[in-house]
This record gives structure tokens, sequence and C-alpha cells, in this order.
């Protein structure tokens, strides 16, 4: 897979004299993803684990299969939630896994097989620019033949 790490750049210069910031900006963006493929876009799935064991066992299920290059956990996250009509309050371990919006489908499948939720938080939010060389790794790790 070919990707044009150029295209990120546009969210990082300077805002022209006379433009808006909200403007350029929106704008940029949009020129952004008319230029990439939907489906080569790197994205962060957010995942709330109970413990600290569903947490590793996650993690080492999609870097394993390579459906992820990078997942970060973040111990100790406070949820509030409503749960069946009553208000909740838990602990649980975040997890941003880096991936690819194509792998999106395999990780949704990866988490719901390692996660003892009913319901498991699975959320994907678009990378939208970033590090050159970190896109360019992360790409490299998810699709090694590139």
């Amino acid at each position: 897979m070919k990707v044009d790490y150029d295209t990120y750049e546009p969210l990082f210069e300077a805002v022209p004299r006379g433009v808006s910031r909200k403007h350029h900006v929106s704008t940029s963006c949009g020129k952004m993803f008319k230029m990439r493929n939907h489906e080569d876009s790197l994205i962060i799935v957010i995942v709330t684990c109970p413990d600290a064991k569903t947490a590793r066992r996650i993690v080492s299920s999609v870097i394993r299969k390579r459906l992820a290059a990078c997942v970060n956990i973040v111990k100790g996250v406070k949820s509030v939630y409503r749960w069946k009509g009553k208000g909740e309050e838990t602990s649980e371990e975040l997890l941003l896994i880096k991936s690819s919006r194509r792998l999106l489908n395999k990780i949704t499948r990866d988490v719901r097989q390692n996660h003892p939720y009913q319901i498991p938080e699975i959320v994907a939010l678009p990378i939208i620019g970033g590090s050159r060389e970190y896109l360019r790794w992360l790409t490299e790790e998810i699709f090694p033949e590139t």
C-alpha cells in the first residue's frame, strides 16, 4: 500500500492572512480526505477494559495478528455511564489502538471475542495529522508488504 504522507501537511501550514483559522483547517481537512483512500486512512480505536488481564489479552491479540502497530494502555480510567437505567461508575483500563480503517471490522471482531462486556466500548476516530515519520512507521507495521 502506497501512502502519500504529504496529504497530512496542510493541517500544519500557517493560516494565510485574511482567512479564518476555522475555515483554513476545515478546507485543509477536506482536501486531505479527498486525496487519501478512505479504507487506508489511519485510525485510533478506543476500547475500555474492566481489568489488566482483559486489556493484555486484547493487546496481545491485535498486535500478534498485525491488526495494530501500537496500543497504549492507560490505567485507572474512571468511566461514568448509564447502564440499564441506572447510573454507574467503574474503574477501567483504556486502550488506544493505532491501526487502519481497513482493519476496523477485524479489530471489532477480535475485541468482542476477547472482552467480557455484553456491549464493549469500541469507538474509532480518524488520525487527521501527526508526525510524518510516525505515520509512516504505523503504516509499515500494519502493512509490512508496503
